[in-house]
């Protein structure tokens, strides 16, 4: 293995841009998510949750980001869900 270098761009079909602008193509099969933000206008003293006198406001302080996970599930139980990357199902057997 060779040293980390460092590159302005993502490799293709590896990452998925959290915070882009536009709509962006995304698997079918996928696993809907929703992950939680901070918007651009809060402080650490906003956050602060011992202090009652601020306020986190949702769609401001507080961005929700809905993203599709390139994960499909496979098998599930009581104690566990399996999930594996799309792309890679021919190497399960059913």
């Amino acid at each position: 293995m060779g040293q980390p270098q460092s590159s302005r761009e993502l490799p293709a079909g590896h990452f998925i841009q959290l915070t882009a602008t536009a709509l962006q193509d995304f698997e079918t099969t996928g696993t809907l998510q929703m992950l939680d933000d901070c918007g651009p206008s809060l402080t650490f003293a906003k956050a602060n949750i011992y202090d009652a006198s601020t306020r986190i406001v949702l769609h401001k302080d507080r961005v929700l980001r809905h993203i599709v996970l390139p994960y499909q599930l496979i098998r599930s139980s009581r104690s566990y869900s399996w999930y594996q990357r799309t792309g890679e199902m021919e190497t399960v057997e059913r």
